[in-house]
Formats: structure tokens, C-alpha cells, sequence
């Protein structure tokens, strides 16, 4: 690697330093614990793999449960970032295509950042590739062929990248890609509750030959101490064919135009006089200005947000793929808990998915010019009153999407269920609007809308809300537990009244201390909102 990679990664080290010793040193500890704590898990799984890799007497087990394994780590590496919006460290390269670095060093500076996707599935291979090598019946060569195969899984990991990365410019392609990899993802899930075609199931039991040659099967094979050439040019094949697919695919990305990509392909005046445009004016003639005025435009911003379209894509569809084949399976009951709370278990889901976009960063989009929020004279107060609104109306879309799925699938979801799930997720939005204004103004991030696999969220934010969620939950979980003991829905609505007195009177006590907390850190608040990526986005 020349001066010019390395002086990429040394700006980037120097950028990450300066950020952290400015933030707060609180959250960085924590996130430190906790990164400590999950890579030490990852050690410890790695070093229980290297004992039992390094037993000459658990060789029986390990020729059947070694190939699979490979396979799982395939699948973790290609696939887990897809179905995680998240795409690792990667090169920015429209940053750093005006400076003359060769294309074969950004393609292997680009090659290491791809590590970030899947450390956890390397440091497992590393403690298996370290048992083999003493395991005293074990072949020299046989932690080689584990090496080799991280290496094609590498490769193949950044033309995927690439692939992927161009997919998720172009408007509709992403969307489409999106629904097809959920579908994927949740193909397994299926098969286990209806159960999978018998035609399948012959077809996994007796594979023909063919499959002996994927590289998760030579790997396996040559680590069991076939030495074969065959198998070894097999192999060595597939990482030449991943690396060539790798270094294509990041040419024709360095030539891809972004902003032809993300054009509109209607013209924006043919836009505004058509439905959408009258769609797009409704809430400023509906609500009076200011409130009016900023939820159109957070509703044309939003809507024009390739990251905001996905995620509200995969809110809509994800729940329904995750919750549907415990309602409909074989063994599963009309009656079931699930089946008859199927419209508020996927309407939960949904709020999870919209969370960071609505409530915890509802400053995220806006960036740097959310200074006008500061120098224009309208209340900080009407701005989140406006935001919150916004945050109503598509968890209101959602619940009418799931609504509508219900009605078509013909699931147990009559009047009586539609109207305690939209009053239960209304209750438990309130909760988190509250929560989501402190959280708005005090951890503001900025977020990329054309990132749409870019996690913006930081690592003590999701932290924090594995105990939010259940502590906001509690109130309507005792609604619940009412109509439970006494039998009865007065006693249900009851309660989930009480709770929405108690959530409006929170969401208005949060409100003035978001307001105050606005006035306070200002500055801090629009820094981190202004605050860019470096030429490495992670």
C-alpha cells in the first residue's frame, strides 16, 4: 500500500480521534463496554471452535458440522449487512476520485475496509484455522484452505458492495430489491412453520455432485485433509473469479454517474400539478402556518429520501414476513395469541423500524440547515409539534397498510381488534414522541438521505433503547394484564385511557425541556447536525 492509501486511512484515524475526544466521554466509555463485551464473546466462541478443531477425537463431528458452518459464514457474510441495512467501512470514492491514487490501491484499501462487515465471522474462522494447525492429525495445509476461503469471501463481499451500492441509487430498483431480499431472508421462517415442499426436502437430502464444488464444500473437504489438485484449483478458482468480480465491479462503480442514478424520471412541474402535488399542499391547508408550512415540507423531504422510502418499505413488509407464518402455520391456532394480535404485533414492529428516522433523530435529515429553525422566528416548539405530526401520519400509513393486509389475508381481525390496535400504538407513539423530542435534541445526528444502508444510529443510542422500549411498554402491557384479571374490555379501555392522559401529560413536560435543552445547546446540537463524512464512511 503506497503513501496516498495510507495517508487515507491516517486522515480518517485523525478524524475519528478529534470527533471522540470531543463527544461525550460518558458515551464513549459505554460504547467501549460494550464493544468489549460483544468481541469478547466472539473470542471466547472462537477459542471454544479452536479446542475442539484441535481434538484429534472430535474429528467425527467436526467432518459433519464443518461444512455448514462454512455455508452459515457465507451466508453471514454476504447477506447478514443486507438484511441489517448496514454496509460496513467503505471508501467514499466521489471524495477521492480527484486526487491521483491508482485504481488498484483504492480497490485494496477498499478490499480491507470490507472486514468491518463480518469480524465477528473472522475471528471465528481465525480460532477454527488455529485449531487445525495443532491438531496433531490434521494436514500443514489443511488452516490454509480456511484462509483461502476468507479470502473468496472477501473478495466476493466487495463486488457485492458495489453491485448493491448502484442498486440502491436507482429509485424503484432499490425498493424491489429490498422486498425480494426480505423475502429471501424470511424464506427459512416459512418453511419451518408450513413446512417445506417435498421436492425440496429430497433435493437437500441427496444434492447432486455439482454442489460437492462450492467453496464451502472444497474448503470443508480440504481441511478434512483431502489434498486432492482438483480441489485445491477448484477452490483457488473460485477466489481468482471472486477477486475479478470484485475489481469489475469497483471499476464500473468509480465510472458510475450518482446524480443521473437518483434523477427524477417524471419532470418535478408535471409533479406538482398532479395528485401527489395536492397531496403534498394538504397539511399547510389543513393546519395553520408555521405548524402547516413546516409538515409539508417535512413531508416532501421525507418522501423524497431514498433512506426514509426503504425504511418505510421495510417497516411495512418486514413486519408482515415476521409475524405472518406464526399465524398461519400448521401448527398454529386461529385463537392463538398471535394470530389474534397479529395487527398490533406487526403495527410494534413498524414503530421499531420507524423509530430512529421519527422519533430518537427527527433533526437527522435536516443537517445543517436546520439552522433556520434558529433564525427564522417560529417557536422551537411548533418545529417539534410539526415533527411529531409527521411521525403521527406514517405510523398512521402503516397501520392502515397492515390493516389492509389483515383484511386480505382473511385473518381473525374484526372491528373490535382494528380499534384496540390503532388505540394501543396512538398510546405508545405518545410515549415515544416525548421521549424521542429529549432524545432529538440532546443526541442530534446527521444522516445522509442518500445513504439508505448507512446506520446512523450510535452505539449507546441503541443501547439505551433496549430500555426504553420495555419501560414505555409497561403502561400498556397493564392494560392488558387488566382485561386479563377482570375479564372484560371496560377494564382494558380504562386503563389505556389512564395511559393516555398520563402520555399526554409527559409528551407536554418533555416538550418545555426539549424546548429549554434546544435554547441551551444549541451550538452542540447544530455541530453535530453539520458534521460530514470523512473519505471513509462506516
Amino acid at each position: 500500500m503506497n503513501g496516498q492509501a495510507l495517508a487515507i486511512l491516517w486522515a480518517q484515524f485523525r478524524t475519528t480521534r478529534n470527533f471522540l475526544l470531543r463527544a461525550n466521554k460518558g458515551g464513549v466509555v459505554f460504547t467501549a463496554i460494550v464493544t468489549t463485551i460483544w468481541y469478547g464473546a466472539c473470542l471466547a466462541g472462537a477459542t471454544a471452535i479452536a479446542l475442539v478443531m484441535a481434538s484429534p477425537s472430535s474429528k467425527p463431528m467436526v467432518e459433519k458440522a464443518l461444512a455448514p458452518g462454512l455455508f452459515l459464514v457465507f451466508l453471514y457474510w454476504q447477506l447478514f449487512p443486507v438484511m441489517m441495512a448496514s454496509s460496513g467501512a467503505f471508501l467514499d470514492i466521489r471524495r477521492l476520485q480527484v486526487y491521483p491514487i491508482a485504481r488498484a490501491q483504492l480497490f485494496g484499501l477498499e478490499t480491507l475496509l470490507r472486514i468491518s462487515v463480518a469480524v465477528e465471522a473472522i475471528v471465528l474462522m481465525l480460532g477454527a484455522a488455529l485449531g487445525l494447525l495443532f491438531n496433531p492429525d490434521a494436514k500443514v495445509w489443511a488452516p490454509v484452505a480456511l484462509i483461502v476461503f476468507m479470502l473468496f469471501n472477501l473478495f466476493l463481499s466487495t463486488g457485492m458492495k458495489q453491485v448493491l451500492g448502484r442498486l440502491m441509487e436507482r429509485k424503484y430498483v432499490r425498493e424491489l430489491f429490498v422486498i425480494g431480499m426480505v423475502l429471501a431472508g424470511t424464506l427459512p421462517q416459512v418453511l419451518l412453520r408450513l413446512g417445506p415442499p417435498k421436492s425440496a426436502l429430497k433435493f437437500f437430502q441427496s444434492p447432486p455432485d455439482l454442489f460437492a464444488a462450492l467453496p464451502w464444500n472444497l474448503a470443508a473437504r480440504i481441511a478434512m485433509g483431502e489434498a486432492r489438485f482438483s480441489i485445491w484449483a477448484a477452490l483457488i478458482g473460485w477466489t481468482v473469479l471472486a477477486y475479478a468480480f470484485g475489481r469489475w465491479q469497483f471499476d464500473v462503480s468509480l465510472a458510475f454517474d450518482v446524480e443521473s442514478a437518483r434523477a427524477e424520471t417524471r419532470p418535478a412541474s408535471r409533479a406538482e400539478r398532479g395528485w401527489t402535488g395536492s397531496l403534498y399542499r394538504l397539511p399547510s391547508r389543513i393546519l395553520s402556518d408555521p405548524i402547516g408550512a413546516i409538515v409539508e415540507m417535512e413531508l416532501r423531504i421525507l418522501t423524497r429520501s431514498p433512506r426514509f422510502r426503504l425504511i418505510l418499505l421495510m417497516g411495512c413488509v418486514v413486519g408482515q414476513m415476521l409475524w405472518l407464518p406464526q399465524s398461519l402455520g400448521r401448527h398454529s391456532s386461529p385463537s392463538s395469541t398471535i394470530a389474534t394480535n397479529y395487527l398490533t404485533f406487526s403495527a410494534m414492529y413498524a414503530l421499531l423500524v420507524l423509530g430512529d428516522n421519527l422519533f430518537w433523530n427527527s433533526f437527522g435529515f435536516d443537517r445543517s440547515a436546520a439552522q433556520l429553525f434558529f433564525v427564522t422566528p417560529v417557536k422551537f416548539s411548533h418545529v417539534l409539534i410539526a415533527k411529531n405530526i409527521i411521525a403521527v401520519i406514517f405510523v398512521t400509513f402503516q397501520l392502515c397498510f397492515v390493516t389492509a393486509v389483515c383484511l386480505l389475508l382473511r385473518l381473525p381481525v374484526g372491528p373490535a381488534k382494528i380499534v384496540e390496535a390503532f388505540a394501543v400504538i396512538y398510546t405508545y407513539t405518545i410515549f415515544l414522541l416525548a421521549i424521542g423530542n429529549l432524545g432529538s435534541v440532546n443526541q442530534a445526528r446527521a444522516v445522509n438521505p442518500a445513504q439508505a444502508w448507512k446506520n446512523s444510529s450510535t452505539a449507546k443510542l441503541q443501547a439505551s433503547l433496549m430500555l426504553v422500549y420495555p419501560l414505555v411498554s409497561l403502561p400498556v402491557l397493564l392494560a392488558y394484564g387488566a382485561r386479563y384479571a377482570f375479564e372484560s374490555q371496560a377494564a382494558f379501555y380504562g386503563v389505556l385511557l389512564v395511559d393516555a392522559i398520563i402520555a399526554a401529560c409527559v409528551y407536554w413536560i418533555a416538550m418545555d425541556s426539549a424546548v429549554g435543552a434546544a435554547e441551551i445547546k444549541k451550538e452542540q446540537m447544530l455541530a453535530a447536525l453539520g458534521r460530514g463524512d470523512g473519505p471513509v464512511v462506516s
